[in-house]
């Protein structure tokens, strides 16, 4: 981790689990968050580009939730899996968080493709107990698989919006607001469109930046 995080103090270097990442949108969308001093909580990682990307713009402490059982020596990353993540929020030991990011991960939440048990409010849930872990005014970082909006229909995942079983979720018009309920936009990558109704360009999981709002009485 330590070497990626050296790697990723120079402006001009990005890598990550996934080809089609826009590594300067990314990187922005990190700064905008304001992740310095923050403990942060990344919600699906086998590796750890992410974190090391968080630690490098100056996070204190990342926590990372993910199905597989993870092994961290890093002073400053610590690795969760669900059912234990439940014990310390019980017990009044996880959080508050800073900020969340996720990327390609919460849409297979529910579908069981992980292991996980099934659950058509997977994903849902995850965001909301992300959300019930984090402080007044933390951010959310991310990153899903949206389909094209409006009457044309179709994006390049193949789906305007719906659940390609069981390899994962595309969200759109419909179900963005569902996902990101109490959270409030402040900042995308310009082909996301979901949030706003506009159709957005070939790109398969954008990147929205997100604040904590507290919920309705």
């Amino acid at each position: 981790i330590e070497r990626l995080v050296d790697s990723f103090r120079d402006p001009t270097f990005f890598t990550s689990s996934y080809g089609d990442v826009d590594g300067f949108a990314f990187r922005e969308g990190v700064r905008r968050a304001g992740v310095e001093g923050k403990s942060i909580l990344v919600i699906g990682s086998s590796w750890p580009w992410i974190e090391s990307l968080l630690l490098a713009e100056g996070a204190a402490h990342v926590t990372t939730l993910d199905y597989l059982p993870i092994s961290s020596d890093h002073p400053r990353v610590t690795t969760l899996q669900p059912a234990e993540a439940r014990r310390l929020y019980q017990a009044g030991r996880l959080g508050p968080f800073g900020g969340v990011v996720s990327y390609s991960s919460v849409e297979h939440s529910g579908l069981g493709r992980y292991g996980d048990g099934l659950n058509p409010w997977g994903d849902v849930q995850t965001i909301s107990r992300a959300w019930c872990a984090s402080s007044p005014g933390a951010f959310l970082l991310l990153g899903v698989p949206s389909g094209a909006l409006g009457s044309s229909g179709g994006s390049c995942l193949g789906a305007a919006e719906g659940v390609e079983w069981n390899s994962g979720r595309v969200y759109g018009v419909r179900t963005w607001p569902h996902l990101v309920a109490n959270w409030r936009a402040e900042w995308r990558t310009p082909t996301v469109g979901a949030l706003d109704g506009q159709t957005p360009q070939c790109v398969a999981q954008p990147l929205v930046l997100l604040r904590w709002v507290a919920a309705p009485p």
